[in-house]
């Protein structure tokens, strides 16, 4: 067996990724103590394209020389997330505090990363290493809570908060799709 001489690797990365985001905020207070009502909207969208080229030659021996191996690699990444949520509040009396609120929120992404791999120059696509895969969510939540003092210097806070989410990924190169859909309670 051929003992390693040397091993040279040159490399060459290229990364492009921008994101933007926005925000929409609405708040208003009700008249003679009727609380506060607040609603949010957020739009957020992250993109990369990146490519890793590697080269490497290995010296096993002066008679020895395999020709230099390849791989690249291309990973283009789009992200989308989308959230409303909108919240009431309201002091009932001097001690205790109503609170509700809903949200709900997408994200969507979708990655494909690409591998090409051999001999430099004469790379071939390996699938073994690639994938296309694709990824939802939602998500709807509603919350409830009710806050306050008691005699004795208690303090008392209830509340209840449900969360719905349904998912799904979904590998395009292996034809799979895992699909979830649950509901929690807090």
């Amino acid at each position: 067996e051929p003992a390693y001489l040397e091993t040279l690797t040159q490399k060459t990365l290229g990364v492009v990724s921008a994101n933007q985001t926005g925000n929409l905020n609405l708040q208003h207070n009700f008249q003679n103590g009727g609380g506060q009502l607040t609603a949010d909207f957020d739009l957020a969208h992250f993109s990369r394209d990146f490519d890793n080229n590697l080269v490497t030659e290995t010296l096993v021996s002066p008679d020895q020389i395999p020709p230099p191996a390849g791989l690249f690699t291309q990973m283009p990444t789009n992200i989308d997330i989308r959230t409303f949520k909108t919240d009431y509040n309201r002091s009932l009396g001097n001690t205790w505090k109503l609170e509700v609120g809903l949200k709900s929120s997408s994200v969507r992404s979708d990655n494909n990363v690409v591998f090409y791999r051999g001999e430099a120059g004469k790379l071939e696509f390996d699938a073994d290493l690639s994938n296309h895969f694709r990824y939802t969510e939602r998500v709807n939540a509603a919350y409830a809570s009710f806050s306050g003092k008691l005699p004795a210097k208690t303090d008392l806070m209830v509340g209840l908060r449900t969360e719905q989410t349904h998912s799904e990924g979904n590998s395009l190169t292996l034809n799979q799709v895992v699909k979830r859909n649950y509901l929690n309670f807090f």
